[in-house]
């Protein structure tokens, strides 16, 4: 039998730039993939996203990957909460290959 390794991408981004997207499409060109939203990235340490905020954040994610991406890209935003400071995750799954 044959064992098949499943490899899932995971990256931490910031909401506040589109650096994202070509991450997304990359996701979405192989295995899909997970963003983290919420952390520094260069100290990687939580920082978390606002409360009064969160929501604006999550639907500027989404708005952005459906601008930018000429086919739909299949996500799921959650949001966690990590010693008080919310995290939103994007969870990507593949998708048909993408350009951008």
């Amino acid at each position: 039998s044959t064992i098949q390794k499943e490899i899932i991408s995971f990256d931490i981004c910031s909401y506040e730039n589109n650096d994202y997207l070509k991450t997304v499409v990359a996701f979405a060109n192989t295995n899909g993939g997970k963003l983290l939203f919420g952390l520094d990235e260069r100290k990687r340490e939580i920082i978390g996203i606002d409360d009064d905020s969160l929501f604006k954040v999550m639907d500027t994610i989404s708005k952005s990957i459906s601008n930018y991406c000429e086919l739909e890209v299949l996500i799921n935003i959650y949001v966690r909460n990590y010693k008080n400071k919310y995290l939103t995750l994007l969870l990507q799954f593949k998708n048909r290959t993408l350009e951008v």
